[in-house]
């Protein structure tokens, strides 16, 4: 009734539209996604704290603030930016669709230096806090943005 596949032509054949298939819908997926963000109507600073690193995915955790609420998301990076030092502990603009702030993109290749003022305004504070000198046996003031 069924017959056995033994021509590998044909199996070679069914292979490669297969992977071409493949090619075709994740590049379709990408391009729906660059849309997506594109259309996200909110901006701001986001911070970055830390990279998750995984088996097979890498990501990187961030936090920003949208209308004084503070907001903690992840994303995952591309290959290029898995071995980057330098966008650890650094500021990046973010953009979200305001209607669900789960939905958001930290652009890595936007990195931006604010100033108090912006940051501020962006919903960042400025924290004092102190610091045990070991040798001295004082406590030395230090300042962070949070």
């Amino acid at each position: 009734m069924f017959k056995k596949i033994t021509d590998y032509k044909n199996l070679n054949s069914i292979i490669g539209l297969l992977i071409i298939t493949f090619l075709i819908l994740f590049n379709l997926y990408n391009k729906k996604k660059q849309v997506e963000i594109e259309k996200y109507e909110g901006k701001s600073i986001a911070y970055t704290k830390q990279i998750i690193r995984g088996e097979d995915l890498n990501s990187i955790k961030f936090y920003f603030y949208y209308k004084e609420k503070l907001f903690y998301s992840q994303q995952i990076l591309k290959d290029e930016e898995k071995h980057r030092s330098d966008i650890l502990n650094d500021y990046f603009l973010v953009t979200f669709d305001t209607n669900n702030l789960d939905k958001n993109y930290i652009h890595l290749d936007k990195k931006i230096k604010p100033d108090s003022v912006t940051l501020v305004k962006a919903g960042f504070t400025y924290k004092k806090y102190y610091e045990h000198d070991i040798a001295t046996n004082t406590y030395i003031e230090r300042y962070k943005w949070r």
